[in-house]
């Protein structure tokens, strides 16, 4: 369920029901038809017809998110972000609704397939205060996008594989921890992404939340009003329970990373 844009549907089309198969990426409106129940508030009643419907052209999606503005993002199954770009009328190539290609630039439609590497998207998160998009890949890489000072542009402005990240958590902790040795075992790789709204901090962009419970702080450059430029580690803080002077750090794996208002 996402978020129309505004003045592309009726007003009694409040949400919209996005749905990726193998095969297309369907789109339904859904209106709130009210009850006489009010405890309830309101049924959900999906459009009779499919509002949209396009092919995935050999991509899986993995998962869907929208923007405030009623933007569409999707992850797909080859690493890259799309874009499910949509208008009310039909526009110069022909059609109302069109994916597109987020990732690559207009030089990696010229290279052959083998120079990209399929590392799926788990998930997007957005932070609707600063415009910025961060995708986690399932290898625990992390990319950032940048949508624009209004939100409506995009283009990626930094990525750190899961080996770069661990390599800054053990920088990070040996100037800070001396009573234990650290290696790269003690860090599993980022499962969560928390996006920092400009209001929780003006420092911090996004928590990394690994395997273990770590939570890894992230940069995304200088503060507003100016745009992201990098993605960078600049804290790490261990979970609850963590002793600095034990011989073993706990790994427990997480299971559901929950997060609201900077907490």
């Amino acid at each position: 369920m996402v978020t129309p844009k505004r003045d592309v549907f009726q007003p009694c089309i409040q949400q919209l029901l996005v749905l990726a198969t193998i095969k297309e990426v369907v789109v339904f409106g859904v209106s709130v038809v009210e009850t006489p129940d009010l405890k309830v508030g309101g049924e959900l009643q999906l459009t009779n017809d499919i509002i949209y419907s396009i092919p995935c052209e050999n991509v899986t999606f993995t998962t869907i998110k929208g923007t405030a503005s009623g933007r569409i993002f999707l992850g797909g199954s080859d690493g890259n972000l799309y874009e499910l770009v949509y208008q009310k009328q039909a526009s110069w190539w022909g059609r109302r609704c069109k994916l597109m290609d987020r990732s690559r630039g207009v030089l990696s439609y010229l290279m052959m397939p083998f120079f990209f590497s399929d590392d799926p998207v788990t998930s997007i998160a957005v932070d609707p205060s600063r415009h910025i998009l961060y995708v986690l890949l399932n290898s625990g890489g992390i990319d950032v996008y940048d949508l624009g000072a209004k939100g409506d542009s995009v283009h990626r402005i930094a990525s750190l594989s899961h080996n770069l990240i661990l390599h800054s958590c053990l920088n990070i902790v040996r100037t800070v921890q001396h009573s234990r040795i650290f290696d790269t075992s003690d860090f599993a790789k980022v499962v969560a992404l928390c996006p920092l709204e400009e209001c929780d901090s003006a420092h911090f962009g996004v928590v990394g939340v690994t395997e273990t419970g770590v939570r890894l702080y992230f940069s995304t450059g200088s503060p507003p009003p100016h745009r992201p430029s990098c993605l960078q580690l600049l804290h790490v803080r261990f979970p609850p329970g963590y002793s600095p002077t034990s011989l073993v750090f706990k790994q427990d794996k997480l299971t559901k990373v929950i997060h609201k208002s900077g907490k």
